[in-house]
C-alpha cells in the first residue's frame, strides 16, 4: 500500500499539513465555510483534531473518509508537492532523537550541547563536531538572529567559544548544563536541560524558519548524502536493496552511530548475502542491522537492534514510542505475497480459538495468512492485542486476539491516544484484505445502535461499534472505575484495507438479522465499507446462537472454504464472490447443515428450544430460533431453510 501520513506522526511535515488544513474550507451542518482545522491545533502532531480535519476535506472532497493522507490529498490541502525523500525520512529520524528543531540537552552524555532536528552535537571524540558548524553558519547568515535569541553577552560567549578545542567546548557545556537535575546514582544516565537562559536561547533560535532550513541542509550535506553513497552501493550488490527503507537505515546510522567504516560494511553485505537468493528486502535489512550492532559495544546493541529493526521491518517500538513507517510517509518494501489478498481477524472471544485456527488453515485456499503472523516475533509491546500460535503436523499457525483488552492489568491500553494498540490493528489490515473475520458476539438487532462484536471479561466488556457520524472505534465498557471516554479508540482508518473484501464470516450471536430490513452487525459492515466500494458477501448466523466452542470441537471454516474452492478450483475469490455470490451463501448454508446438523449445535443451521413445543408457524414459534444466514453480493438476505435433510437448497430467500 502506497505510504500516508496517518494518526500517531508527528513533526515538521505534519505541522505543514495542519497549517494547510486551517486554510481549507469545509461546509459545516448549516451549510457554513468553516476552517477543517482550528489554527489552535497546529501543533505538529497528527491526533484526533488533525484526523477529523483530514476526513471532513475527505468528505467534501466525496471521497472516502480514510483520516490519512497520501501524496494527491497532500497537494490539495497544502499546494505543495509531496514532500521529498530526504524530507520524510529526515521527519522520521527526527522524531526517533526527539528533538525536533528547537530542543537542546547540557552535558549528560559527554557530547557537550545537543541540539537541532538530528541531534547536532558539540564535541565527539574529545573533538569538535556537527554544532559548531552549524552554529557558525547561522551566526554568518543570521547574526541578528544569535543576538536576539539568547541575548549579545551570552551570544558573544557562545560564538566565541566555536573557535576553541574540544577541551574548551567541554568546559563551557559544563558550565551551561543544569547538573543540579544529575542523578546521585553513577550507574543512571539521564537527560540533562541547560541552565535557562541558554534553554530558552536554543529554542528561540530553533523556531526562526531560516535557522530551520539551515538545520536541514546541514544534515543533508554531512549525514543524508553520504548515507545515500552507502546505500548505493549496497544497492549494486543487491539491487531489491534499491529502495527507500535501505537508505533510511543508512542515514540513521549514519547520524545515529556514525558513518560505517568499509570493513563493517563488508559485514554488513556478507550478512546481506547470507539471508539467501530468495531473501526479502525485510530478511536482508534485519541481516545487515545485527552486522552492524555486532560490530558495536555491547552496551549499544539493544537499542540499534530496536531501531534499526524498526525500519528493517517497517514497525517497531523506538524509544517506547511506536512506529509503523509508512504511515509516516515512508515506502515499505513488503515481502512477495502469493495471492493478492489476505486474511484478516479481529476477535474478542476467548473460547473460539479451534475454529480461528481452522479458518486460518482454510482461508490459505483463497488469500495469504493473516498480516500478523509474519510479525510474531517483532508484534508491539503492551498493546492490548496477543498473537495466539498453534502447530500442528509441522504447520504453524498465528492469529490476532483483542482479548486481553478484556483483562483488568490492561486498563490504560484502549485510551484514545493508546500507539501500541492503534498501530497493532493497522498492522492487520496493512495489506489488502479479501476475508475479513470476526470472532465476538454481535448484539441484537433490537437496539437502535447494535454492537458490531463484543466480548465478555471478568470486569466488564469490550469490543467494536460505530460511532454517531458512522466512524469505527474499539469501545470497552467496565463495570466501574472508567469514563466512556476514556475506553474509546478511533480505528476508522483500517477500512482502508477493506477495500477489496470479498467475505466477512462474523463468528457470534445475532451477526446477521433474520429477516431483511434488520438493523443488524452485517448491515453495518457493509455500510461502513460501502464508501470504499467493497461489497463483501456476509456469513454468519441469525438469532442468539451460542458460536462454534473449543469445547464441542465442532468447526465450519474449513468445510465451508473446501467447497467454495471444489466449486471452480482455478477461480480467485474474486470471481466466486462476482459471479456466483448467491452460490456462496449457499455453500455456507450446506455447511453449517454437514457440520451443525445434528448433536449439540444444532443451533447453528437451525433449531429452537421450543421446536417440540411450537410449531414454527405459530406466535411463538419462532422464540429462541437461530440458524445460518448470509447477505449475498447485491444485498439479497438468505436464512437456512426450514426442513432442510441434505437435498435442495440449504438456504432461502428472506423477503
Amino acid at each position: 500500500m502506497d505510504p500516508v501520513f496517518a494518526y500517531g506522526s508527528y513533526g515538521i511535515l505534519i505541522e505543514r499539513l495542519q497549517r494547510g488544513l486551517s486554510e481549507t474550507k469545509v461546509t459545516d451542518s448549516g451549510g457554513h465555510k468553516i476552517p477543517a482545522l482550528d489554527a489552535q491545533n497546529v501543533d505538529g502532531r497528527f491526533g484526533a483534531a488533525t484526523r477529523i480535519a483530514v476526513r471532513l476535506v475527505q468528505k467534501e472532497l466525496k471521497k472516502p473518509q480514510t483520516g490519512t493522507v497520501g501524496a494527491a490529498l497532500w497537494k490539495t490541502i497544502t499546494g505543495e508537492n509531496w514532500p521529498s525523500e530526504f524530507e520524510r525520512s529526515l521527519n522520521l529520524l527526527a522524531a526517533f532523537e526527539g528533538h525536533g528543531y528547537t530542543k537542546a540537552a547540557g552535558n549528560w552524555d559527554g557530547a557537550g550541547i545537543t541540539w537541532g532536528v538530528i541531534g547536532f552535537t558539540l564535541i565527539s571524540g574529545g573533538e569538535p563536531n556537527s554544532l559548531p558548524r552549524l552554529l557558525k553558519a547561522i551566526n554568518d547568515a543570521h547574526a541578528q538572529h544569535v543576538k536576539n535569541a539568547f541575548g549579545e553577552p551570552n551570544a558573544k560567549e557562545l560564538i566565541a567559544v566555536l573557535a576553541g578545542n574540544g577541551v574548551e567546548m567541554l568546559a563551557y557545556s559544563n558550565k551551561i548544563t543544569d547538573l543540579s537535575k544529575k542523578s546521585k546514582d553513577p550507574n543512571k544516565i539521564a537527560f540533562l536541560p541547560l541552565l535557562k537562559p541558554w534553554q530558552d536561547g536554543f529554542d528561540a533560535l530553533g523556531r526562526l524558519s531560516e535557522v530551520q532550513a539551515l538545520q536541514d541542509k546541514q544534515a543533508n550535506a554531512e549525514y543524508y548524502l553520504p548515507a545515500l553513497v552507502d546505500a548505493k552501493e549496497f544497492a549494486v550488490q543487491f539491487p531489491a536493496l534499491n529502495c527507500e527503507q535501505t537508505r533510511q537505515l543508512l542515514f540513521d546510522i549514519h547520524v545515529n552511530n556514525g558513518a560505517p567504516t568499509a570493513a563493517v560494511k563488508q559485514k554488513m553485505s556478507d550478512a546481506a548475502a547470507a539471508s539467501g537468493p530468495n531473501a526479502s528486502v525485510t530478511d536482508m535489512l534485519l541481516a545487515m542491522s545485527e552486522a552492524f550492532a555486532m560490530s558495536k559495544h555491547e552496551k549499544f546493541r539493544k537499542d540499534i537492534r530496536e531501531r534499526k529493526g524498526a525500519i528493517s521491518r517497517g514497525h517497531g517500538t523506538v524509544h517506547k514510542g511506536a512506529f509503523k513507517l509508512d504511515d509516516w510517509g515512508i515506502q515499505i518494501e513488503e515481502p512477495p505475497q502469493k495471492l493478492p489478498l489476505s486474511l484478516g481477524v479481529l476477535s474478542f472471544e476467548p473460547y473460539q480459538v479451534g475454529e480461528q485456527f481452522d479458518l486460518a488453515k482454510g482461508a490459505s485456499l483463497f488469500v495469504n495468512s493473516e498480516t500478523a503472523a509474519a510479525y510474531a516475533g517483532s508484534w508491539p509491546s503492551a498493546s492490548g492485542t496477543e498473537l495466539l500460535s498453534r502447530t500442528e503436523s509441522g504447520v504453524t499457525v498465528c492469529s490476532l486476539s483483542l482479548r486481553p483488552l478484556l483483562l483488568p492489568e490492561q486498563a490504560g491500553q484502549l485510551a484514545p491516544n493508546a500507539q501500541a494498540l492503534n498501530q497493532a490493528v493497522r498492522l492487520v489490515f496493512r495489506r489488502p484484505v479479501g476475508i475479513l473475520a470476526v470472532f465476538g458476539q454481535g448484539s441484537s438487532p433490537s437496539l437502535a445502535q447494535p454492537r458490531l462484536l463484543f466480548g465478555r471479561g471478568p470486569q466488564g466488556f469490550a469490543g467494536m461499534d460505530t460511532t454517531a457520524d458512522g466512524m469505527l472505534q474499539l469501545f470497552r465498557q467496565r463495570l466501574f472505575g472508567e469514563t466512556p471516554e476514556a475506553s474509546r479508540m478511533d480505528v476508522a482508518d483500517v477500512r482502508a484495507g477493506l477495500e477489496q473484501c470479498q467475505l466477512i464470516m462474523l463468528f457470534g450471536s445475532h451477526g446477521i438479522g433474520r429477516g431483511s430490513g434488520e438493523n443488524s452487525p452485517g448491515r453495518l459492515w457493509r455500510q461502513l465499507l460501502d464508501p470504499f466500494g467493497a461489497k463483501p458477501i456476509v456469513l454468519g448466523w441469525f438469532g442468539s446462537a451460542s458460536v462454534p466452542r473449543d469445547s464441542d470441537a465442532q468447526f465450519v471454516s474449513s468445510a465451508f472454504l473446501s467447497r467454495l474452492h471444489d466449486l471452480n478450483p482455478t477461480a480467485t475469490l474474486e470471481e466466486l464472490c462476482a459471479k456466483q455470490g448467491n452460490k456462496v451463501v449457499e455453500l455456507w448454508g450446506q455447511a453449517c447443515y454437514a457440520t451443525f446438523g445434528s448433536g449439540r449445535q444444532r443451533f447453528l443451521w437451525r433449531d429452537s428450544p421450543f421446536a417440540g413445543v411450537f410449531e414454527e408457524d405459530s406466535p411463538f414459534g419462532s422464540l429462541g430460533l437461530t440458524g445460518a444466514a448470509g447477505i449475498g453480493r447485491n444485498g439479497q438476505h438468505f436464512c437456512a431453510r426450514k426442513g432442510y435433510t441434505g437435498k435442495g437448497d440449504a438456504m432461502e430467500l428472506v423477503p
